[in-house]
């Protein structure tokens, strides 16, 4: 499958970790959030659907999202097409 081009990000870098959080920049809604690499490779990628269906599964992706984003949860399904997070 090919990534779609995003253009208008948000971009937050981790500095330890490599790792960015990627979402719309404003004006535009948080429609998405993806975590990508120090290649920019996305690794994982959740939609506002993901988070919006109830507190407690907003919780879960919130979590998954500065997990991936952290580098920490190893070997656990990310989002969109069964991606994992990258093990250091």
């Amino acid at each position: 499958m090919e990534n779609p081009s995003y253009e208008n990000e948000c971009v937050i870098t981790n500095p330890s970790g490599g790792t960015s959080i990627h979402c719309p920049a404003f004006p535009e809604d948080c429609s998405y959030v993806r975590v990508c690499d120090a290649l920019g490779n996305e690794i994982a990628y959740w939609v506002v659907d993901e988070w919006a269906e109830s507190t407690e599964q907003a919780m879960e992706v919130m979590g998954a999202i500065l997990g991936a984003f952290n580098g920490s949860q190893q070997n656990q399904t990310l989002g969109r097409n069964n991606k994992k997070t990258y093990t250091k």
